[in-house]
């Protein structure tokens, strides 16, 4: 994690080496950000007092100048990337994807991995921070537990400890029609030879 602010005097050592690490990208101008930082100010505090592991965020500004920086960095409890850092600002947008405030986006302060890019909406559906750190659900958990065959139903077990395909398509996408054989034929050949690949039909049919 430090290795993001390997430049900056003022973050050094200041970040846990373990725990959560926040990226809060937000501008004093910015109208939505101004009562979204009072609500991350509440739960960044609660967080602190109550996780079991370390919490730390870190202010990216996208003020116009140092006046307004100061001013609303005087409103928040964490860190901040010095304002002068506007080209290590541009590049943090660009690495994480950001294009638009606020945004927040957390890390596993250890190894550097996103666990989430929408903290904003986890934070805005969880005030309290009852859930953090809104680690999301995987794609697996996200599919449940009940599916169908072609000659009746199945659970989950279908699809534990497999390489998993989530196929999107349609019955009326006739651009998909062609593409469905095809699918089907390299479907065939992968479980001739690999028992631990499935793929999850998911519809956009309009009717059963």
């Amino acid at each position: 994690m430090n290795k993001l602010f390997k430049q900056v005097e003022l973050l050094k050592g200041a970040l846990p080496s373990t725990g959560v690490v926040g990226l809060y990208f937000s501008a004093q101008w910015c109208v939505p950000c101004q009562g979204f930082t009072s609500t991350l100010a509440e739960a960044y505090k609660k967080i602190k007092e109550a996780a079991d592991k370390p919490f730390e965020i870190v202010f990216i500004s996208s003020d116009h100048n140092q006046e307004q920086f100061d001013s609303y960095f005087a409103e928040m409890p964490w860190l901040a990337l010095p304002f002068d850092q506007r080209e290590l600002k541009k590049n943090l947008s660009r690495k994480f994807r950001v294009n638009g405030i606020p945004s927040l986006i957390l890390l596993d302060a250890k190894t550097g991995t996103i666990i989430t890019v929408d903290g904003r909406n986890a934070l805005s559906k969880d005030p309290t921070g009852e859930n953090y750190p809104w680690v999301p659900p995987s794609p697996l958990e996200v599919l449940g537990t009940k599916f169908v065959t072609a000659t009746g139903e199945c659970d989950e077990s279908a699809i534990q400890g497999k390489y998993v395909g989530i196929f999107f398509s349609a019955h009326w996408r006739l651009s998909y029609r062609d593409f469905t054989p095809q699918l089907v034929e390299a479907y065939k050949k992968i479980k001739a030879v690999r028992s631990d690949f499935e793929v999850v039909f998911c519809s956009a049919d309009r009717e059963e």
